[in-house]
């Protein structure tokens, strides 16, 4: 297992260096700046399967570098750790957006740098694993009974759509975010109440396909609202959207409507995909401290994974 460790401060990078020694890791390389990591990744004779990048760097920044190793498609699922002293919800909404599996911050907590590693690993596999069975049964035809396919309960990874992140980061974003961001941001729950219908019409890599048009389409359409978004299966989006949405939930289900209607989604034989959906509104939160903000969300993303699997989703908003 190889690890790549980026910061231009030599000090901290010393620091991560002696701390992943502790934690077991053997082979690790170190850059001083996102130039010379992607040197070393270009150059490198297997890809790196774990990295921690500082975010604030010169000429080239940590988000600029993380968005450039996940255009490879080699890293589409190492884990990727920011490093940040900054406390700078913008950078860290980019962060995730660029593909951040999670982040931690300076001064570092040790524990919490092995926890959050552990963590991340356990999502990237599970991640991987979903993706690697999604292209395996994208042979697969509708009813042939030719073996097993993707269920409809399952969190299909989504990749290329502008804010789309992982379970694993979308639970990491909301859990870390400040106390007082958080109570701006509005929560949404959008579930497309057809999904049944969709899946049943679908083999598992056309079903894939439009669960990540599905989440295109939202994405485009609360663009300007910079929407962060994951997908917990069986037709279930949550949506973080930032503290300038001012819009009615009515509003915002005729703009998503609108933008499917202006994609125009289509099955593989050219009949038109019909996506019903409706969205509910999480509100905006306030919490007295970190550690309740963090059981919320913890809370509210075990529910929204058990109503993936049910058979009549529902979502509890107390």
């Amino acid at each position: 297992m190889t690890t790549l460790l980026v910061d231009d401060n030599p000090d901290i990078l010393a620091l991560l260096e002696a701390t992943l020694e502790a934690f077991g890791y053997s082979n690790i390389q170190t850059a001083a700046s996102g130039q010379a990591a992607l040197g070393l990744i270009e150059n490198a004779p297997a890809p790196f399967n774990l990295m921690l990048l500082d975010i604030q760097m010169p000429l080239m920044t940590g988000i600029e570098l993380c968005s450039a190793i996940r255009a490879r498609p080699e890293y589409q699922f190492t884990p990727i750790i920011m490093v940040t002293a900054m406390s700078d919800q913008a950078h860290i909404d980019n962060a995730f957006a660029a593909g951040a599996t999670d982040y931690i911050t300076k001064p570092f907590q040790f524990e919490d740098i092995k926890h959050r590693i552990t963590l991340a690993e356990r999502a990237s596999f599970q991640a991987e694993q979903l993706a690697n069975n999604a292209v395996a049964l994208a042979g697969d035809g509708v009813g042939s009974g030719a073996g097993p396919r993707l269920g409809i309960e399952d969190a299909i990874p989504i990749d290329d759509v502008d804010g789309v992140l992982r379970l694993h980061a979308f639970e990491n974003y909301l859990a870390q975010m400040g106390r007082l961001e958080f109570s701006r941001t509005r929560l949404e729950i959008l579930t497309v109440t057809n999904i049944s219908a969709i899946f049943e019409r679908s083999d598992s890599r056309e079903f894939s396909d439009q669960v990540t048009d599905i989440a295109e389409c939202v994405s485009d359409a609360m663009r300007s609202f910079a929407p962060l978004i994951a997908y917990f299966g069986r037709g279930l989006y949550c949506i973080a959207v930032s503290s300038r949405c001012t819009k009615t939930l009515a509003e915002l289900s005729a703009d998503i409507h609108a933008q499917i209607e202006t994609t125009g989604l289509v099955y593989r034989d050219g009949s038109p995909v019909t996506v019903d959906f409706e969205l509910y509104d999480l509100g905006k939160r306030s919490f007295i401290s970190p550690r309740s903000q963090v059981d919320f969300v913890k809370r509210m993303i075990r529910e929204l994974k058990l109503a993936a699997h049910a058979s009549a989703p529902s979502m509890a908003t107390n």
